[in-house]
Protein backbone atom coordinates (compact mmCIF):
# COMPACT_ATOMS: atom_id res chain seq x y z
CA UNK A 1 0.00 0.00 0.00
CA UNK A 2 1.63 3.50 -1.12
CA UNK A 3 1.01 6.21 1.30
CA UNK A 4 -0.77 8.72 -1.19
CA UNK A 5 -4.23 7.86 0.89
CA UNK A 6 -2.26 8.95 4.00
CA UNK A 7 -1.55 11.58 2.33
CA UNK A 8 -5.08 12.78 1.01
CA UNK A 9 -6.68 12.23 4.51
CA UNK A 10 -3.68 13.72 6.24
CA UNK A 11 -4.18 17.16 4.33
CA UNK A 12 -8.48 16.98 5.00
CA UNK A 13 -7.31 16.42 8.34
CA UNK A 14 -4.89 19.62 8.38
CA UNK A 15 -2.18 17.62 9.49
CA UNK A 16 1.20 18.71 7.79
CA UNK A 17 3.79 16.98 10.07
CA UNK A 18 5.87 14.61 8.05
CA UNK A 19 6.85 12.74 10.74
CA UNK A 20 2.97 12.09 11.53
CA UNK A 21 2.19 11.32 8.24
CA UNK A 22 5.12 8.55 8.59
CA UNK A 23 3.62 7.13 11.99
CA UNK A 24 0.12 6.76 10.54
CA UNK A 25 1.76 4.58 7.30
CA UNK A 26 4.42 2.58 9.37
CA UNK A 27 0.83 1.68 12.07
CA UNK A 28 -1.42 0.84 8.95
CA UNK A 29 1.27 -1.53 7.41
CA UNK A 30 1.67 -2.82 11.14
CA UNK A 31 -1.89 -3.41 11.60
CA UNK A 32 -2.67 -5.68 8.39
CA UNK A 33 0.47 -7.44 9.39
CA UNK A 34 -0.90 -7.96 12.70
CA UNK A 35 -4.42 -8.85 11.55
CA UNK A 36 -3.08 -11.24 8.50
CA UNK A 37 -0.64 -13.46 10.79
CA UNK A 38 -3.13 -13.32 13.93
CA UNK A 39 -5.49 -14.27 11.51
CA UNK A 40 -8.17 -11.77 11.80
CA UNK A 41 -8.59 -10.91 8.28
CA UNK A 42 -10.02 -7.69 7.64
CA UNK A 43 -10.81 -7.62 11.67
CA UNK A 44 -14.16 -5.65 10.09
CA UNK A 45 -12.56 -2.58 9.73
CA UNK A 46 -13.07 -0.69 6.27
CA UNK A 47 -10.04 0.13 4.54
CA UNK A 48 -10.24 4.23 4.72
CA UNK A 49 -11.14 3.82 8.16
CA UNK A 50 -8.26 2.25 8.94
CA UNK A 51 -6.33 5.06 7.65
CA UNK A 52 -8.52 7.73 8.98
CA UNK A 53 -7.61 5.79 12.81
CA UNK A 54 -3.67 5.26 11.87
CA UNK A 55 -3.52 9.23 11.43
CA UNK A 56 -5.44 9.98 14.90
CA UNK A 57 -3.17 7.66 16.68
CA UNK A 58 -0.31 8.94 14.81
CA UNK A 59 -1.52 12.36 15.42
CA UNK A 60 -1.43 11.71 19.24
CA UNK A 61 1.54 9.85 19.63
CA UNK A 62 3.02 12.79 18.16
CA UNK A 63 1.22 15.43 20.54
CA UNK A 64 -0.76 17.01 17.99
CA UNK A 65 -4.50 17.48 17.68
CA UNK A 66 -7.58 16.61 15.26
CA UNK A 67 -10.88 17.75 15.27
CA UNK A 68 -13.10 14.70 16.58
CA UNK A 69 -15.93 15.35 14.71
CA UNK A 70 -13.96 15.55 11.43
CA UNK A 71 -12.02 12.32 11.90
CA UNK A 72 -15.36 10.44 12.26
CA UNK A 73 -16.75 12.13 9.29
CA UNK A 74 -13.93 11.46 7.32
CA UNK A 75 -13.43 7.70 8.69
CA UNK A 76 -17.15 7.49 7.07
CA UNK A 77 -18.35 5.36 9.66
CA UNK A 78 -20.90 6.64 13.08
CA UNK A 79 -19.12 7.90 16.18
CA UNK A 80 -20.06 4.60 17.57
CA UNK A 81 -18.51 2.56 14.89
CA UNK A 82 -15.42 4.44 15.16
CA UNK A 83 -15.03 4.23 18.63
CA UNK A 84 -15.17 0.75 18.67
CA UNK A 85 -12.74 0.32 15.47
CA UNK A 86 -10.60 2.62 17.27
CA UNK A 87 -10.54 0.64 20.19
CA UNK A 88 -9.66 -2.87 17.59
CA UNK A 89 -6.69 -0.99 16.10
CA UNK A 90 -5.78 0.57 19.30
CA UNK A 91 -5.19 -3.19 20.94
CA UNK A 92 -3.77 -4.83 17.58
CA UNK A 93 -0.82 -2.34 17.16
CA UNK A 94 -0.96 -2.33 21.73
CA UNK A 95 -1.13 1.43 21.52
CA UNK A 96 -3.43 1.63 24.68
CA UNK A 97 -3.24 4.13 26.64
CA UNK A 98 -2.98 3.09 30.63
CA UNK A 99 -4.42 6.09 32.87
CA UNK A 100 -3.81 5.98 36.33
CA UNK A 101 -6.35 7.04 38.91
CA UNK A 102 -4.08 10.05 39.44
CA UNK A 103 -4.26 10.64 35.87
CA UNK A 104 -7.85 10.54 35.13
CA UNK A 105 -8.31 12.88 38.64
CA UNK A 106 -6.50 15.64 37.15
CA UNK A 107 -8.21 14.93 33.46
CA UNK A 108 -11.97 15.35 35.19
CA UNK A 109 -10.92 17.78 38.15
CA UNK A 110 -11.36 16.11 40.77
CA UNK A 111 -8.46 15.29 42.49
CA UNK A 112 -9.26 15.18 45.95
CA UNK A 113 -11.44 11.92 45.36
CA UNK A 114 -8.37 9.70 44.36
CA UNK A 115 -7.49 8.79 47.82
CA UNK A 116 -11.19 7.01 48.26
CA UNK A 117 -11.43 5.72 44.73
CA UNK A 118 -7.90 4.07 45.12
CA UNK A 119 -9.30 2.58 48.96
CA UNK A 120 -12.03 1.11 47.00
CA UNK A 121 -10.48 -0.23 43.80
CA UNK A 122 -7.75 -1.97 45.90
CA UNK A 123 -10.65 -3.38 48.39
CA UNK A 124 -12.86 -4.46 45.08
CA UNK A 125 -9.82 -5.94 43.66
CA UNK A 126 -9.38 -7.87 46.92
CA UNK A 127 -12.47 -9.15 47.69
CA UNK A 128 -12.79 -10.63 43.77
CA UNK A 129 -9.11 -12.38 44.57
CA UNK A 130 -7.09 -10.33 42.44
CA UNK A 131 -4.32 -7.30 43.36
CA UNK A 132 -3.91 -3.74 41.86
CA UNK A 133 -0.40 -4.54 41.35
CA UNK A 134 -0.59 -8.04 40.38
CA UNK A 135 1.46 -9.55 37.55
CA UNK A 136 0.22 -12.98 37.27
CA UNK A 137 -1.00 -13.62 33.69
CA UNK A 138 -3.03 -16.20 34.67
CA UNK A 139 -5.38 -13.62 35.97
CA UNK A 140 -8.65 -13.28 34.90
CA UNK A 141 -9.61 -10.06 35.58
CA UNK A 142 -7.09 -7.15 35.47
CA UNK A 143 -8.71 -4.20 37.43
CA UNK A 144 -5.58 -1.49 36.58
CA UNK A 145 -7.79 -1.18 32.93
CA UNK A 146 -9.60 1.97 32.08
CA UNK A 147 -13.25 0.59 32.92
CA UNK A 148 -12.25 -0.09 36.89
CA UNK A 149 -10.08 2.91 37.28
CA UNK A 150 -12.94 5.24 36.27
CA UNK A 151 -15.57 3.35 37.80
CA UNK A 152 -14.00 3.31 41.00
CA UNK A 153 -12.85 7.22 40.53
CA UNK A 154 -16.51 7.96 39.58
CA UNK A 155 -18.20 5.81 43.10
CA UNK A 156 -15.92 8.03 45.11
CA UNK A 157 -17.04 11.34 43.30
CA UNK A 158 -20.75 10.24 43.64
CA UNK A 159 -20.04 9.63 47.34
CA UNK A 160 -18.01 12.83 48.68
CA UNK A 161 -20.49 14.67 46.14
CA UNK A 162 -17.93 15.58 43.67
CA UNK A 163 -19.91 16.77 39.98
CA UNK A 164 -18.06 14.97 37.28
CA UNK A 165 -19.36 14.26 33.64
CA UNK A 166 -20.48 10.47 33.77
CA UNK A 167 -21.01 10.29 30.11
CA UNK A 168 -17.53 11.17 29.45
CA UNK A 169 -16.16 8.04 32.28
CA UNK A 170 -18.23 5.53 30.26
CA UNK A 171 -16.41 6.94 27.04
CA UNK A 172 -13.00 6.29 28.60
CA UNK A 173 -13.82 3.40 30.91
CA UNK A 174 -14.35 1.50 27.42
CA UNK A 175 -16.63 -0.34 28.23
CA UNK A 176 -20.30 -0.58 27.73
CA UNK A 177 -22.36 1.58 30.13
CA UNK A 178 -24.65 -1.12 31.70
CA UNK A 179 -21.22 -2.94 32.79
CA UNK A 180 -20.30 0.23 34.14
CA UNK A 181 -23.58 1.27 36.22
CA UNK A 182 -23.29 -2.49 37.63
CA UNK A 183 -19.66 -1.65 39.14
CA UNK A 184 -20.85 1.68 40.21
CA UNK A 185 -23.44 -0.33 42.45
CA UNK A 186 -21.13 -2.77 44.19
CA UNK A 187 -18.60 0.05 44.81
CA UNK A 188 -20.94 2.13 46.21
CA UNK A 189 -21.43 -0.57 48.75
CA UNK A 190 -17.45 -0.53 49.32
CA UNK A 191 -17.77 3.08 49.38
CA UNK A 192 -20.09 3.25 52.17
CA UNK A 193 -17.81 1.03 54.57
CA UNK A 194 -14.93 2.42 53.99
CA UNK A 195 -16.32 5.62 55.42
CA UNK A 196 -18.15 4.42 57.65
CA UNK A 197 -14.99 3.03 59.18
CA UNK A 198 -13.40 6.37 59.36
CA UNK A 199 -15.74 7.79 61.59
CA UNK A 200 -15.43 5.30 64.39
CA UNK A 201 -13.04 6.93 67.03
CA UNK A 202 -9.25 4.96 67.68
CA UNK A 203 -8.89 4.28 71.23
CA UNK A 204 -5.63 6.45 71.63
CA UNK A 205 -8.34 9.76 70.63
CA UNK A 206 -11.07 11.55 72.25
CA UNK A 207 -14.02 12.81 70.03
CA UNK A 208 -14.35 16.58 70.27
CA UNK A 209 -17.92 16.06 72.83
CA UNK A 210 -15.87 13.89 75.42
CA UNK A 211 -13.19 16.90 75.30
CA UNK A 212 -15.97 19.32 75.62
CA UNK A 213 -17.66 17.67 78.66
CA UNK A 214 -13.98 17.70 80.35
CA UNK A 215 -13.79 20.85 79.96
CA UNK A 216 -17.43 21.97 81.42
CA UNK A 217 -16.31 19.51 84.27
CA UNK A 218 -12.84 21.54 84.90
CA UNK A 219 -15.32 24.66 84.87
CA UNK A 220 -17.71 23.28 87.08
CA UNK A 221 -14.94 21.90 89.41
CA UNK A 222 -12.93 25.50 89.40
CA UNK A 223 -16.43 26.97 90.13
CA UNK A 224 -17.09 24.47 93.03
CA UNK A 225 -13.71 25.68 94.77
CA UNK A 226 -14.20 29.61 94.33
CA UNK A 227 -17.27 28.95 96.05
CA UNK A 228 -15.65 27.05 98.91
CA UNK A 229 -12.73 30.13 98.61
CA UNK A 230 -15.36 32.07 99.00
CA UNK A 231 -17.11 30.81 101.99
CA UNK A 232 -13.82 30.24 103.58
CA UNK A 233 -13.16 33.89 103.42
CA UNK A 234 -16.39 34.57 104.71
CA UNK A 235 -16.04 32.24 107.72
CA UNK A 236 -12.33 33.60 108.47
CA UNK A 237 -14.09 37.42 108.27
CA UNK A 238 -16.90 36.21 110.58
CA UNK A 239 -13.64 34.61 113.31
CA UNK A 240 -11.97 38.00 112.79
CA UNK A 241 -15.26 39.78 113.89
CA UNK A 242 -15.75 37.43 116.89
CA UNK A 243 -12.02 37.87 118.06
CA UNK A 244 -12.78 41.77 117.82
CA UNK A 245 -15.41 41.95 119.66
CA UNK A 246 -14.13 39.62 122.60
CA UNK A 247 -11.29 41.95 122.31
CA UNK A 248 -13.62 44.90 122.88
CA UNK A 249 -15.97 43.57 125.57
CA UNK A 250 -12.61 42.61 127.32
CA UNK A 251 -11.38 46.56 127.37
CA UNK A 252 -14.51 47.45 127.90
CA UNK A 253 -14.87 45.94 131.34
CA UNK A 254 -11.18 46.65 132.31
CA UNK A 255 -12.07 49.82 131.77
CA UNK A 256 -15.05 50.00 134.13
CA UNK A 257 -13.61 47.83 137.07
CA UNK A 258 -11.10 50.62 137.15
CA UNK A 259 -13.44 53.05 137.10
CA UNK A 260 -15.35 51.38 140.46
Amino acid sequence: MDGSQIERLAAKLGITSQRTKRKANELLRLAEVRATTGGMGSYNVSGSCKAVICLDLAAQQHGETVDKASVIKLSGTTKKMYTASYKILENLLDLQTRLTLKDLAVKFGCTGSTELATKILTRYSQDHGGSLDSTDDESSIDFTTPLFQSAALYTACKHQKVKVDKQKMVEISSGKKYVFDKLVVEMTKLAAKLTEKTKIVSPGKRSANSLMQDVEKSLQDIGATNKQQKLADTTEEIEDYEVWKKRILENARKALAKQS
